[in-house]
């Protein structure tokens, strides 16, 4: 039998950006007779904004991550690096792999997405995907090292996807290579959107397409991909890319995880929240940032949100609590 030591206990899913924010609030004023764990994969959190600056050598690695294990001890949070199995409804329980379930009074889920491959055939060792972040730099050396040419030939990169999170890489990739020895590389975009950042202005979106072509990138807009091959990659229309390293940055799908919850989901398979980003469910749970969307709304899947969603979530958790009424975001 799992004792508790307060009364209640928060749990947060993920240690996003909007869950991060939760446990930062949570240290300089905890909720009294009130527990807090954090559940996630890894020992640490990559703020995705400063991916492109360790991507280009401006800061070191380490700068761009939250190290968890301190952020939770100063907090006085408890850290699990576990896998969630699913809920028990009833309950009102986490089920989790090698660990007892863990009960909660409060749940928020914040575990982000996961780039789509949904139709697309994939084989060999090319593909780097951009998510999981916490590992995204060491897979993307491990890939350049195992795939690196002959002296005297390009390292061929493609990169899958044209929103901002693909052009940050395009732009800031150069001196990630040159600082792992290759001297040589042709960077090609391959986009299924008619154009480059197709949801940001027009004037943002020609002038990256300026700057694109100033540096010699191919992009190929209109096309999607339909195989990942282990030296190229296959275009909708038949047309083959060479390929030694393909980065996929494409839209955001949920993780898997979420559809083993049995919460409401949207048709993409996120959790549906209210406007105070409250399960539909009607449960004591919220999801936020890329893991919940809200009704009605179709809100992009940006960190922006995540970020902005943070002090209401605060607030909502204490009002759960109180029993009092949740505020709109």
């Amino acid at each position: 039998m799992q004792q508790r030591l307060c009364k209640k206990h928060i749990v947060l899913l993920g240690v996003g950006h909007t869950n991060a924010h939760i446990v930062r609030m949570w240290s300089m004023k905890p909720i009294p007779d009130v527990d807090l764990t954090c559940l996630s994969n890894y020992p640490i959190a990559t703020y995705s904004g400063m991916l492109p600056a360790a991507l280009a050598g401006q800061i070191a690695p380490a700068q761009m991550e939250i190290d968890l294990v301190r952020l939770c001890a100063s907090a006085q949070a408890r850290l699990l690096t576990t896998r969630v199995l699913g809920l028990d409804h009833t309950r009102q329980r986490i089920e989790l792999e090698g660990h007892p379930p863990i009960p909660f009074d409060v749940l928020s889920i914040g575990i982000g997405s996961i780039p789509t491959t949904e139709g697309v055939s994939i084989s060999g060792d090319s593909l780097v995907k951009i998510k999981p972040m916490q590992t995204f730099l060491q897979r993307l050396v491990a890939a350049v090292e195992s795939r690196r040419p002959k002296t005297g030939y390009p390292l061929r990169v493609i990169i899958v996807g044209s929103g901002v999170a693909g052009i940050e890489i395009a732009f800031c990739l150069p001196p990630f290579l040159s600082g792992l020895g290759v001297p040589q590389s042709h960077l090609d975009i391959v986009t299924r959107s008619g154009s480059v950042l197709p949801n940001m202005s027009a004037g943002c979106e020609r002038r990256v397409s300026t700057e694109l072509d100033r540096r010699g990138y191919t992009v190929t807009v209109g096309k999607g991909v339909v195989q990942v091959l282990p030296d190229a990659i296959e275009l909708e229309d038949g047309q083959r890319m060479a390929a030694d390293v393909v980065i996929w940055a494409t839209g955001a799908t949920a993780a898997p995880v979420l559809g083993q919850l049995g919460l409401p989901q949207d048709e993409s398979g996120f959790i549906a929240t209210d406007h105070t980003l409250r399960s539909l469910s009607g449960q004591p749970i919220f999801a936020v940032g890329d893991s919940g969307s809200i009704a009605g709304e179709g809100l992009p899947k940006a960190g922006v949100y995540a970020v902005r969603q943070a002090p209401v979530l605060w607030e909502n958790i204490g009002r759960v609590l109180d029993g009092r009424p949740l505020r709109r975001y």
